[in-house]
C-alpha cells in the first residue's frame, strides 16, 4: 500500500485545473516527490515522472489519499484512464468513522489530532498558495518537504486509523465509504444541466417577491430597515410583545430558522413573521440561483463537489453549488422554498429519473420505536403513518371529517408526531397540531397510550447519549453526539441510518447501471433521500424493467424491520414538472 498526495493548479478539474506533481510514501516511511509538469508542457517535470505515476496506478495497486476523489479525478484527467482495478483508501473516511465530531477534517489537523504530527511545513508553504495556481509557483525547496509531509501523514493515518477501525468492528462501514469514491466522482463528472433562461427568470421572480415581502414587513413594523438588519429581534419583540431568549455564540439575540419556526407556530402565522420568512428566503435565493449560472460550464452543466462525509451524521453534502438545498416542497423549517428545481433540466437526448425513498424518516422512527401498531401500518396497511397519529390525536373530529378536512389535520399532525419523536414537550406537540396546550392535554395522553414506545424513544436515546456519548445506526456506525445536547440522539441515529441506506443504494445502483447499460445511464446527484439518474431516451423501452431492478436493490435492507419503498418520478423538461412513473406494465 502507498499513500499519495496530488498537487494541482486548483481544485476544480472541470474548470481547467490539472495536476503537476505528486508525492508518495510507503509503509516503511520512505517518501518521494515527482514533478510531471502540465499537459501543455509548462512547468518543471522530472525525467520518468509520468512513468512513475503510471506504475503507481497499475492494476492491483492499493493506494490511499486524503480526499481520494480529488486525486483519482486528477490522475484520470492526466493519464486518460479510469483505474477500475486499483484499490482505493480514504483517510477522510478513516477520520470520520473514528470521530464524526472533529473540529476539522483537513489533513494537517487530523494528523495533529491523532498523533501530534507538526504543522511547520504547512505554515511555510501556505505563504505561496495561490487561489488560481495552487502551489505551482512555489519554490521546489519549500514545496518538496511539504509534499513529503502530506504523503507521510496519509500513511500514518492509514496505519493507525485502519487498525482502530478493525478493532472497533467498523471495517464494513469504512469499506462502504471507499466503495462510494468512484460513483461519487462519476456523478461529478456527468454533472447536472441548468436552463440559463429559467435561471434569469427565477432571479427576477425572487427579487420581486423579496421586494413585496420587504414592503409588507416595513408596513407591519413601521420601520425602514430590512428583515436582515440587526434590529429584527427588537422589531419582533416590539410588534408581537414576546421575549426572545435564544442567543448566538456572540451573545446576540437569535432569530434563526428554529426560532422563527416556533414563532410562526405560536403566533398562528402572524403577518410580520411571514414577511420576515419570505424576505429572507427570496433575498437569499438571488445569489443561490445566480451561482448556478456562474458555476456552469460552456454547455450549461454544473459539476458540483459532493462530499461523502460532509456532515456530523454521515450525510453527504454538496458545494459549488450546494444542490442539497434544491427543495421539492415546503417544510416546517423552510416554509418558503425557492422553486429552484425549475432551473434544472435533463441534457438533450436524456430524461432524468428521480428515485426517492418514500417516508424513510417515518419508517426509521418506527423501526427504532418498535411499536407493533406502527409497524403493522407499513407491513400490512397503506403505510400512512401520519393518518394513524391523526386518528388518535383528533378522535371524533377525524372520524367525522371529510377528505379535505382530514388532509389538513393529517398535515398538521405530521409535524407534531415527528416533534414527539425528537423530544418535543406536550405543549409544543399540541400547538403544532393546532390544539390548545391548556385545554387539550388529554390528547397527548391518548397518543402516548396508543404509541408508548414511539413517544418514549427520545428519552431512550437521550439516556444512551448521556451514558456513552454516542448512538449506533442500523449498520452499527458509531456517531458521537454532544453530551450537552443529548436530546439530539434520535436525530443522529435516524439521519445516520438514512445516510447509510442512501450511500449503499448509490453503490448498488452505480454497479447495476454500468452492467445493464454499459454506462450510458448513470446517477448524477444524491439529494437527501433521493437519487437522480440520467437515462438516454434511445433506451426508454428498457427503463421500466431496469427500474424494477433498481427498486429491488434500493429497498433490500434486512437491517430495517419496516419495509422500505421508493417513489419514482420522471422529468423530461425540468425538475419542477415531474410526473409519477409506475412500474406496472402498460402504464404511461
Amino acid at each position: 500500500m502507498y499513500a499519495i498526495d496530488t498537487e494541482g493548479t486548483g481544485l476544480h478539474r472541470h474548470r481547467g485545473a490539472e495536476m503537476f506533481t505528486f508525492s508518495v510514501c510507503d509503509a516503511e516511511g520512505d517518501t518521494a516527490v515527482w514533478d510531471v509538469g502540465l499537459a501543455s508542457g509548462a512547468g518543471p517535470a522530472d525525467a520518468g515522472g509520468l512513468a512513475r505515476l503510471d506504475m503507481l496506478w497499475a492494476p492491483g495497486a492499493e493506494l490511499g489519499a486524503h480526499n481520494m476523489k480529488f486525486d483519482l479525478g486528477m490522475v484520470r484527467k492526466r493519464l486518460g484512464r479510469r483505474f477500475p482495478d486499483v484499490r482505493l483508501h480514504e483517510t477522510m473516511a478513516v477520520a470520520h468513522v473514528l470521530d464524526n465530531h472533529r473540529l476539522s477534517y483537513a489533513l494537517d489537523n487530523v494528523a495533529y489530532d491523532m498523533f501530534g504530527y507538526p504543522k511547520d511545513q504547512d505554515e511555510i508553504a501556505s505563504r505561496y498558495l495561490d487561489d488560481d495556481w495552487g502551489l505551482f509557483n512555489c519554490p521546489r525547496w519549500v514545496r518538496d518537504p511539504y509534499q513529503r509531509a502530506d504523503a507521510e501523514r496519509v500513511m500514518l493515518i492509514l496505519l493507525l486509523g485502519l487498525q482502530r477501525i478493525r478493532e472497533g468492528g467498523w471495517q464494513k462501514i469504512y469499506d462502504m465509504e471507499c466503495d462510494l469514491i468512484r460513483p461519487t466522482l462519476d456523478m461529478e463528472d456527468r454533472g447536472v444541466m441548468i436552463d440559463r433562461k429559467r435561471c434569469a427568470e427565477m432571479i427576477d421572480w425572487c427579487e420581486r417577491e423579496a421586494q413585496s415581502a420587504l414592503e409588507d414587513y416595513q408596513g407591519v413594523a413601521n420601520v425602514t430597515t430590512t428583515p436582515l438588519a440587526g434590529d429584527v429581534a427588537w422589531v419582533i419583540e416590539d410588534v408581537l410583545g414576546v421575549e426572545l431568549t435564544k442567543t448566538t455564540k456572540s451573545g446576540a439575540v437569535s432569530t434563526d430558522k428554529f426560532v422563527m419556526a416556533e414563532l410562526r407556530d405560536r403566533t398562528n402565522r402572524h403577518p410580520l413573521i411571514e414577511a420576515i420568512l419570505r424576505y429572507r428566503a427570496y433575498r437569499r435565493g438571488v445569489p443561490i440561483v445566480d451561482g448556478y449560472r456562474t458555476l456552469a460550464d460552456a454547455d450549461g452543466v454544473i459539476h458540483p463537489s459532493i462530499k461523502a462525509c460532509g456532515t456530523k451524521t454521515g450525510r453527504e453534502s454538496c458545494s459549488e453549488p450546494n444542490l442539497q438545498n434544491v427543495a421539492k416542497r415546503a417544510g416546517l423549517l423552510v416554509p418558503y422554498p425557492i422553486p429552484a428545481r425549475r432551473c434544472f433540466r435533463p441534457r438533450p437526448g436524456y430524461v432524468n429519473v428521480h428515485v426517492d425513498y418514500a417516508g424513510i424518516e417515518a419508517r426509521l422512527l418506527t423501526h427504532f420505536a418498535g411499536d407493533p401498531a406502527l409497524r403493522a401500518i407499513f407491513a400490512e396497511g397503506d403505510g400512512d403513518f401520519h393518518s394513524a397519529f391523526a386518528a388518535v390525536a383528533r378522535g371524533e373530529d377525524w372520524r367525522l371529517a371529510g377528505h379535505n378536512a382530514r388532509k389538513v389535520m393529517r398535515d398538521a399532525v405530521k409535524n407534531g408526531d415527528f416533534a414527539l419523536a425528537y423530544g418535543a414537550g406536550d405543549a409544543k406537540f399540541l400547538r403544532t397540531i393546532g390544539l390548545d396546550p391548556k385545554t387539550d392535554r388529554a390528547v397527548v395522553e391518548c397518543v402516548r397510550r396508543a404509541f408508548p414506545s414511539y413517544c418514549g424513544m427520545s428519552r431512550r436515546f437521550t439516556r444512551e447519549v448521556r451514558e456513552s456519548g454516542s448512538v449506533r445506526t442500523i449498520f452499527g456506525r458509531r456517531l458521537f453526539v454532544p453530551r450537552n445536547k443529548p436530546y439530539m440522539g434520535t436525530n443522529y441515529v435516524v439521519q445516520g441510518s438514512a445516510a447509510g441506506i442512501l450511500k449503499r443504494a448509490q453503490i448498488r445502483v452505480d454497479e447495476y447501471l454500468r452492467r445493464a447499460t454499459s454506462g450510458e445511464a448513470g446517477m448524477i446527484l444524491p439529494i437527501h433521500d433521493e437519487i437522480v439518474i440520467e437515462w438516454p431516451r434511445k433506451r426508454l423501452g428498457e427503463l421500466r424493467g431496469c427500474l424494477r431492478e433498481i427498486r429491488a436493490l434500493m429497498i433490500d435492507f434486512p437491517q430495517v424491520t419496516v419495509p422500505l419503498d421508493v417513489d419514482i418520478e420522471l422529468s423530461t423538461r425540468d425538475w419542477a414538472t415531474l410526473r409519477p412513473y409506475t412500474l406496472e406494465e402498460g402504464s404511461e
